[in-house]
């Protein structure tokens, strides 16, 4: 056993995981995720902002991050920027590691919270109905 002491962030880390119930290679993977971004931002990834967060993004990953908070489709995604579905899928896992999400849901929650995504305006039901493209 290691006696050396463990940071109280690392601690955290590790309950959480922990409590995901995330195995030990997912959890090294994250840990060196973490190690990373620290040496990106040159501080403590505690104390990132959401530009921080979203400056560690690549610009096609931030593409691809706002394509799935509006509900597109890896296969609609590729036709649209002219990239294979399978290069959007690994822009599109890279993104959602650096952002420590593991659900395409809490993805583009995600990309809410940062300010990816402008806000729509609330339509009433009848409105939205009406503006649906007719075959």
């Amino acid at each position: 056993m290691s006696t050396e002491a463990i940071s109280p962030l690392r601690q955290r880390m590790i309950e959480d995981m922990n409590a995901r119930k995330l195995g030990a290679h997912t959890q090294r993977g994250h840990i060196h995720s973490r190690k990373r971004f620290a040496a990106f931002l040159k501080r403590s990834p505690d104390t990132a902002t959401a530009e921080d967060i979203r400056l560690s993004l690549s610009p096609r990953e931030r593409e691809i991050m706002i394509q799935v908070a509006r509900g597109r489709l890896s296969k609609q995604i590729a036709g649209d920027i002219g990239i294979a579905e399978t290069t959007v899928k690994v822009h599109r896992s890279r993104a959602m590691r650096k952002m420590n999400v593991r659900s395409l849901t809490e993805f583009g929650r995600m990309a809410h919270k940062l300010k990816l995504v402008p806000e729509q305006p609330h339509l009433e039901p009848t409105y939205q109905s009406s503006l649906r493209l007719r075959r």
